[in-house]
């Protein structure tokens, strides 16, 4: 049961986060690079969700034992969430704070005569 809530939990996940990187780029919000970088994760969870067995072989050849595979899988799919909406958030904040900063520097008067003698 934990099993298959954790491989639907990782394909909606996945499915989610792709539909809003696609929004992201179709509004030129992220680079070509990163839009392809997320893609690929987010495909790779959803193959891992349609396919678990994928990470049992990988835990096996790296020596660790095949009932962590579901903990395992949702505990990456958790992280990489996190990470994808750390990302959204700072690239949104760093657009907010250009927008601050060139909004205040055409209000703002240039101070004439600084170093002017007296």
């Amino acid at each position: 049961m934990i099993a298959l809530l954790g491989r639907i939990f990782g394909i909606v996940l996945g499915f989610i986060c792709l539909n809003q990187i696609f929004h992201d780029f179709s509004k030129k919000r992220i680079p070509s690079f990163i839009f392809l970088l997320w893609v690929a994760v987010w495909l790779a969870i959803i193959c891992v969700g349609i396919y678990p067995a994928i990470i049992d072989i990988v835990t096996q050849k790296t020596g660790g034992k095949t009932g962590l595979g579901t903990l395992l899988g949702v505990g990456l799919t958790t992280v990489l969430f996190i990470c994808y909406r750390l990302y959204q958030r700072l690239d949104r904040l760093e657009e907010r704070f250009n927008l601050f900063a060139q909004k205040t520097s055409t209000i703002r008067k240039p101070t004439e005569n600084l170093f002017k003698d007296e």
